[in-house]
């Protein structure tokens, strides 16, 4: 198991836990990028924009639903 979590968060010993370096965008976007390079998938084809997902995701009825409390706008 992998967990992301925020910088100050307790850590546990049953996974490998990633610690967000803030609360934005770019600081989740740079712990999904230190997580995909931990399970070794990540490399410069991968394109992590998470603002251009979410837009993506939603157009999707069901995810728009979900993503309401991410919403920034």
């Amino acid at each position: 198991m992998i967990r992301i979590l925020p910088r100050n968060a307790r850590t546990y010993d049953n996974c490998l836990c990633i610690l967000k370096q803030d609360k934005s965008i770019k600081g989740l976007e740079h712990a999904i990028a230190v997580t995909l390079r931990a399970i070794g998938i990540y490399n410069k084809t991968v394109d992590i924009n998470l603002a251009h997902d979410m837009e993506m995701v939603k157009i999707l009825p069901f995810e728009r639903m979900l993503l309401k409390e991410y919403d920034s706008s």
